[in-house]
């Protein structure tokens, strides 16, 4: 089934998701006469407007990429001063799903199967000469049938041929940072391996590493300590382990790539798959939205999905071409209806590493002070034993 760019066919009931400049809904799609459960997820251009080119980047991208553990993208168009991007309606994030049911972590079993699933597709993408750069739990999602896929290339990037396969742009979720990223130093696809072991730790422990630091304190623990172990107070198996450790290498060149991990023991402990469903229908029951939460935005959205006024790009498709889109300008005309005054739930990361470079000049400098003072309480005792 083909889903059409024609705003007044597709219906938002419910609010599932919220970030920097989108909301995630759920919502239907009516096609002859029937309609078709989607997710819809609409960015604000006009507070995303220096994020265009990324956003362009996105849609190609999942326009582009065909895996089965990878959210497809049904149809995308821009209409009012939106971005409307529909895709398959799944049921939860792994977040979420850690967070409501094992709070201090799944069981091996569990976690292999989710992780095998979100291996396959990360190996896709890098055979495929891409890298996602933000790999974490919220980005992984679950459908129906209890199989997991990867979602948001938000920040993804192709590696483009000749350019040493190297990346050196400051992006991403600064407790899944790999160290070489935190440090804005060169990366490639080794830092979606890092990525990936931190989930892993995750996902066992019902927590990240250096959590509870403030986002500066996580970034330089990141670059300047061991790389994170699992806890030994839990009985984890010596596969797990060194499937873990194989991930977390602070050289990344000592990292295995995503078609080695594929090899590793581990993955025979996947679960079938009729216990990952078990375990959505246990999550479902626990997590029953409430009635008429975010009723406004629901409204909001549907009015400008119904409305013919379109703000903002000249076209109402999406050009997936090699040749970005130019957004042309038009007169001002009055403001359209807002769905909502979006928060910015990311952690600001810009700056951050001249913040770093600072610290370290403190250090450097309070290193020199005491090298200083231990050189004066010498004299100082020098001059002492003379006295004497």
């Amino acid at each position: 089934m083909q889903y059409e760019a024609s705003p007044n066919r597709y219906e938002v009931e419910q609010l599932i998701g919220q970030g920097a400049s989108a909301l995630v809904f759920k919502g239907t799609y009516e096609n002859n006469n029937v309609k078709h459960p989607v997710a819809i997820k609409t960015i604000n251009l006009d507070k995303a407007s220096q994020n265009i080119e990324q956003l362009q980047q996105e849609t190609k991208l999942l326009a582009m990429c065909n895996h089965p553990n990878i959210c497809p993208l049904y149809q995308s168009m821009v209409h009012q001063q939106y971005l409307w991007l529909i895709m398959p309606e799944l049921q939860v994030s792994i977040l979420d799903l850690l967070k409501t049911l094992q709070p201090i972590g799944f069981d091996e079993l569990i976690i292999a199967t989710i992780m095998y699933d979100v291996l396959q597709a990360i190996n896709y993408l890098h055979q495929n000469g891409q890298i996602h750069r933000d790999i974490k739990l919220s980005n992984f999602l679950m459908d129906s049938q209890g199989n997991t896929l990867l979602s948001d290339f938000g920040v993804a990037s192709f590696i483009r041929p000749f350019s040493n396969d190297i990346r050196s742009t400051f992006v991403g979720s600064p407790l899944y940072m790999a160290p070489e990223v935190a440090n804005n130093k060169p990366y490639n696809q080794a830092a979606d391996i890092w990525s990936f072991g931190i989930c892993l730790y995750q996902l066992s422990h019902g927590n990240l590493p250096h959590e509870n630091c403030q986002a500066m304190e996580a970034l330089l623990r990141v670059i300047q300590h061991e790389p994170p172990k699992i806890s030994s107070k839990r009985n984890f198996s010596k596969q797990f382990k060194e499937l873990i450790d194989a991930c977390l290498q602070k050289n990344p060149s000592e990292r295995l790539n995503a078609s080695q991990l594929l090899t590793m023991k581990f993955w025979t402990k996947r679960a079938d798959r009729q216990q990952l469903i078990d375990t959505l229908k246990e999550y479902q029951v626990m997590r029953q939205p409430k009635p008429n939460a975010f009723q406004e935005q629901v409204d909001t959205a549907n009015n400008i999905l119904q409305s013919k006024q379109s703000v903002g790009l000249s076209s109402s498709n999406w050009n997936f071409d090699e040749e970005d889109p130019v957004v042309e300008k038009k007169p001002e005309e009055p403001a359209p209806q807002q769905i909502i005054e979006e928060n910015d739930t990311d952690i600001v990361l810009s700056g951050v590493q001249k913040l770093v470079e600072e610290v370290k000049k403190l250090r450097e400098e309070n290193t020199k002070l005491k090298e200083e003072n231990e050189r004066f309480k010498d004299r100082l005792k020098m001059f002492m034993n003379q006295e004497e």
